[in-house]
């Protein structure tokens, strides 16, 4: 399968890519002018029947790099790439790669796609508005976080213009960041990740169990000890990720008291009378809670706001999804207060933070308001199946930690309920729930309270 065909990120976008990204920045990509040039007889403008006859073939630019050119079908339309090898592979989506979407029934042009750096779902899409009207879309992982945005191009300048000329004139609000990553900023967290893994094995989950702020293991409901049989629950987890952070400061963990107070304006008369009973807001408030404390005390207490360690700006304004074997386009609300985004963008945003921001990770809340009853909260509480409809409900918190590796691959690890699991799974377990997030700085120094069982 050539993944940069796709139209829609696969359930499984985040695997690693089959070989080190290595890539330069885009700038420096080698110009491909002269070959783009060869090709307009023969692959662009040739008539659709006698391009889906072309064999691939093999092409050799100033700089020695190897340049498959291939056809393939994709839907309605029929694809001319341009595929630049990399460790004698030639997967579409190698760094400097280009392919032009021909409609399949009259050949028409409808769009030419680039990619910047090695990576199949992170690209930049030219598109015909009119005969001399040219926009450019960017893409990171199913999110428009440039949409529509117009060039002085012309389709015919695609094939003429060097690769630099091009660029050029996207104009300096080209959100060059989106390509030009650099993995050494992500070492930390990389060092962190690693750290977490080696306790992993020695923590178990126990529904509604949490460590105190003395390393004793108690439930969250009521405080009483747990015993032998001790474990940490999706809430009692993320507390044990931050004590270890906070510990070797303050000497000591956070109260659960602490983390279970009201944060923010949060509720409603409407939810006064249930909160009690249906602990609808407990993910928020004790995600919230341990991110203040974090930036207190790890950075300032002027961080300590709701304002700082909230995740409320969205970089994407549209999304591509999946339904029914169809691939649609759909708007991406902005940040919704005390809910957040919609968890099918989740990927788009993290990459989109990932870059932006490279010594953060994120709490997330998981949120909705369906009238579907979920019977089992953080904080403990059973409830009947016909309590609480309509009201939006915070039940599973996890910790999300988006990174690249030394070769440049993005990656999402997921830290929930006292286990490493899948980011896949996460987003496919809560299809049109919504996701709060609240950020975490790093720190160097992880010494998270341990009991010998």
């Amino acid at each position: 399968m050539i993944w940069a065909l796709s139209s829609i990120v696969p359930l499984h976008y985040l695997q690693a890519a089959p070989y080190s990204a290595k890539d330069i920045t885009f700038f420096q990509i080698s110009d491909d002018a002269f070959l783009r040039r060869q090709l307009v007889d023969s692959w662009f403008t040739l008539p659709i029947a006698q391009v889906l006859k072309q064999q691939s073939k093999l092409f050799t630019l100033e700089t020695g790099e190897l340049v498959e050119v291939r056809v393939e079908r994709g839907g309605s339309d029929v694809l001319v790439v341009l595929a630049r090898e990399r460790q004698g592979l030639s997967p579409g989506w190698v760094q400097g790669s280009w392919i032009w979407y021909r409609n399949l029934s009259d050949g028409s042009l409808k769009k030419i796609r680039l990619y910047l750096r090695s990576d199949p779902y992170v690209y930049v899409e030219f598109r015909p508005q009119s005969s001399h009207k040219i926009v450019y879309d960017v893409v990171a992982y199913n999110g428009y976080v440039v949409y529509a945005r117009p060039t002085s191009l012309s389709m015919k300048d695609f094939t003429a213009l060097s690769f630099q000329q091009i660029l050029s004139n996207l104009g300096t609000d080209f959100p060059a960041i989106y390509f030009n990553v650099d993995p050494a900023l992500y070492r930390d967290l990389r060092s962190f990740l690693a750290q977490v893994r080696t306790y992993l094995p020695l923590l178990t989950y126990r529904d509604d169990g949490a460590l105190d702020e003395q390393g004793q293991p108690v439930f969250i409901a009521t405080l009483v000890p747990q015993g032998q049989d001790w474990g940490v629950n999706c809430s009692g987890f993320t507390k044990w990720l931050i004590d270890g952070l906070l510990r070797p400061v303050t000497g000591k963990g956070l109260t659960i008291y602490e983390l279970k107070q009201p944060v923010g304006n949060r509720g409603s008369n409407f939810t006064e009378p249930v909160e009690k009973l249906l602990d609808p807001f407990f993910g928020l408030d004790w995600t919230r809670n341990l991110a203040l404390q974090a930036n207190r005390i790890l950075r300032s207490p002027q961080y300590a706001t709701l304002q700082e360690i909230d995740v409320t700006d969205s970089y994407i304004s549209q999304l591509l999804l999946k339904k029914y074997n169809k691939t649609e386009q759909v708007s991406f609300p902005p940040y919704l207060p005390n809910a957040g985004f919609n968890i099918e963008g989740l990927p788009s945003l993290m990459y989109s933070l990932a870059v932006r921001y490279p010594q953060w990770w994120y709490l997330v809340s998981v949120n909705t308001d369906r009238p579907t009853v979920l019977r089992q909260y953080p904080s403990g509480t059973k409830l009947p199946y016909e309590a609480g409809k309509g009201i939006r409900r915070h039940f599973h918190v996890a910790a999300l930690v988006p990174y690249f590796t030394e070769d440049g691959i993005f990656k999402v690890s997921i830290f929930e309920s006292a286990a490493e699991t899948s980011f896949d799974t996460f987003i496919r377990r809560y299809p049109g729930y919504q996701v709060h997030l609240v950020r975490i700085p790093f720190s160097e120094q992880f010494d998270p309270f341990m009991i010998t069982r």
